[in-house]
This record gives C-alpha cells, structure tokens and sequence, in this order.
C-alpha cells in the first residue's frame, strides 16, 4: 500500500492509521508526512510493522518512509539532486526477503510545482510564470530519471511506490 499522509481535507491522522490498520498490508509505503506524524505513525503501527525504514533529514527533504511487516535486511537512502533544484529529495532503498529472494523496495516523493501553479493567477508576467513552471517539471522529470537509473542497478525485483506528483495539484 502506497499512502500520502498529507490528506487533511478526507481523514484525520488516527482515522489513517485506522484505515491501515484495518487492510494490514505487508508494506506501506509513506509520504508527506511531519515529524510528529511520523512519531504518531510508529506508536500505533509499531505492532503491526516492526520493521521500518525512517526518513533521514540529512538527505535533503525527505518526508518519506516504509513500514514492513517482513525483515528489512538493508535499509538507505537514495538523493535526488538535480541541477535544477535549490533543495532536493531523496528515496527510502529497502530490501527484504519473499519467496527466498531479494526484492528492493524504493519510495520517492517527487518535486511538485504547486507553488508555481498557485502563483498563476496572480503572475504579471507568463514568461516568468512559464520559466518557473518549467524548471519545476524538469526537476521532476530528473528526479524521475535519477530513481529509474538506480533501480536499472538494482539485481532482483524492484517495487516502486510513491508520491510522484504527476498531476497538477496532485
């Protein structure tokens, strides 16, 4: 299960976790989440998923993590700089063991260019909006790149699951 937890409008943090709960997927995979969140996250999954791989803050913005009922034998993190990027993201990289073989796990947030499409109306000039809203999609686009170049290393199966903000507001 692939969960944005940045849903404030549908459901409050414990319905969430319930939600969770109820279904008991082997993996989740979670984005946009606070680090409260993520402290409320672990109380109250910890029973079900006691093994986890946590954001590392030092990576960049990474508000990205993955719970497993499954042993994580490797656990790290996957920076996605780009050229274009102030600030970059990064991915979790965990790998565990099903059905007696490795299978890696990578979960991204990408970039979004929110800022830029919220900016629109108020824009005066769509050149300056149109070179904003095209850096943004191009680091995007290189985040993108980045992961489907680590995961092409990877030997075994690969899942991939995240945020990846295709969509305008997404």
């Amino acid at each position: 299960m692939s969960f944005n937890f940045n849903t404030k409008a549908a459901f409050d943090d414990e319905r969430t976790i319930q939600f969770i709960r109820r279904r008991v997927p082997d993996i989740v995979f979670l984005q946009e989440f606070t680090t409260r969140e993520q402290k409320l996250i672990l109380a109250n999954l910890r029973d079900l998923y006691p093994h986890f791989l946590a954001p590392a803050r030092k990576f960049g913005k990474n508000d990205v993590m993955i719970l497993s009922r499954k042993n994580i034998i490797y656990g790290d993190q996957v920076p996605l700089k780009t050229e274009h990027s102030k600030s970059y993201h990064s991915a979790n990289h965990a790998v565990i063991i099903l059905d007696h073989q490795h299978v890696h796990l990578l979960n991204c947030h990408f970039h979004h260019a929110f800022k830029q499409l919220s900016a629109y109306l108020a824009a005066p000039d769509s050149t300056q909006l149109y070179s904003a809203l095209k850096a943004s999609y191009k680091q995007q686009q290189d985040e993108a790149r980045l992961l489907a170049d680590y995961a092409r290393t990877l030997d075994g199966p690969v899942i991939i699951a995240g945020d990846f903000n295709d969509t305008p507001n997404s």
